[in-house]
């Protein structure tokens, strides 16, 4: 089994209800200090469900996330992006209780490439099982 260590992290205070979200990406075999990330924009975090029939019959319900995040030296995170499709983890907590899990999904990885400082990056994020969902649930 895969030993991960936590690569980067970030963390926020929802309006809505005041829910505590924390996104941790690990990175395989890795051992060294974690870096904060910064939320951006108005949807910094957004977890999407398939809608797919009768919720009691669907085991597996298959998903993605989506975190936006303020890249402030350009290609800070082109770590991320990497053929290897299990070498980040990522792991979202709402209220310190795991809520969802998945790895990156390279080729949906945003970066802009301009020299303006405080760049969006836009990780784009899925389970091992799924496809791409309808159902988006915004946090």
């Amino acid at each position: 089994m895969a030993t991960f260590g936590l690569r980067y992290f970030a963390q926020l205070r929802s309006k809505y209800k005041g829910v505590f979200w924390r996104v941790e990406i690990a990175e395989r075999d890795y051992s060294g200090p974690s870096e904060e990330m910064e939320f951006a924009g108005g949807s910094p975090l957004s977890i999407t469900w398939e809608n797919r029939g009768d919720e009691f019959y669907v085991p597996v319900k298959a998903s993605e996330a989506t975190i936006n995040v303020i890249c402030h030296d350009n290609f800070h995170f082109i770590g991320l992006f990497t053929s290897d499709p299990r070498r980040w983890r990522v792991s979202i907590y709402r209220n310190t209780v795991l809520y969802w899990r998945g790895f990156v999904v390279a080729h949906r990885l945003i970066e802009p490439d301009s020299m303006v400082f405080g760049n969006r990056a836009q990780p784009h994020l899925r389970p091992v099982l799924g496809r791409k969902g309808q159902r988006s649930h915004d946090l």
